[in-house]
Parts: C-alpha cells; structure tokens; sequence
C-alpha cells in the first residue's frame, strides 16, 4: 500500500511508502524493547507513562472482557516486539494467535513469549487470510504507525 505524504513536488504527488513488510523488516531490524509501541511516547513523556499508559488500557479491555464472557480466542494484531498486551490476554487465560507483517517482530515476540502456545502468523493486516474465526480482534496502535 502507498501513502502518499509530503509536498508535492513540482506539481507532482510524492509517493513514500510508509506500510507493509519492507518498511517493517528493516523497522524491526534494531528492535529490542518498546522501541516501536512505547518508543514515541516514552521519548517525550517518559518510559513510566508508556506503561501507566498501557495499564490503564488494559484495565478497560478487562472490564470489557468481564462484560463478555464468551471470548475465548483473541487475535492480536501488530502486536510489537514488547508483547505486553500479549502477556495480559495470556495472563488472564485467552487462547492467542498473533500476526505481524515482520517476521522479525514474531520472532522477538516468540523469543519473550517463551513457551506459550501462542500460534504466529506473518501476514498483513490489509490481507489476512486465517485458519480460524475469532471472538476478539485486539489492535492497539497498529494504525499509527
């Protein structure tokens, strides 16, 4: 898919390409922490408010959850090499699957998520095309990005 952002240039439109597997291989080359999820926002208000952050959103998906009792298989969605909110549905008992365009991502989520069974699936989010239904879809700032 191709953004296009920027000035144009001369009457002509500058395509840069900003989404898919390339631009997130080499984004996730480095990736070690939250570097993607938090980065942003722990650089300018700080690492503690990136997981004040993340705690308060969990604790709205918990009420939600509470509120739906039938949800059993989530799929998250960009999940980022922190795997945070991967731990939290983990934690609370939800079957997972994760997808991610970068097989570096999945990688490093695999290597924090330890033995897990958690199945991972390298695809687009724009193409998905999965084994399974689920009851939930999880994306938190996926689209940011």
């Amino acid at each position: 898919m191709i953004k296009y952002g920027g000035d144009k240039e001369k009457g002509k439109e500058n395509p840069r390409k900003t989404w898919g597997k390339e631009i997130w291989e080499r984004k996730s080359k480095y990736q070690r922490g939250i570097t993607v999820s938090g980065g942003v926002v722990s650089w300018f208000k700080g690492r503690k408010k990136y997981f004040e952050n993340m705690k308060r959103i969990q604790e709205e998906v918990f009420n939600f959850l509470k509120k739906h009792k039938g949800i059993k298989d989530v799929l998250e969605i960009g999940p980022g090499p922190d795997v945070i909110n991967s731990r939290f549905f983990l934690n609370k008992g939800y079957n997972l699957d994760l997808v991610d365009c970068s097989s570096n991502t999945l990688r490093l989520a695999k290597e924090k998520l330890g033995n897990e069974k958690v199945r991972l699936y390298e695809q687009d989010m724009i193409d998905l095309n999965l084994p399974k239904k689920y009851d939930l879809i999880f994306i938190l700032g996926t689209f940011l990005h």
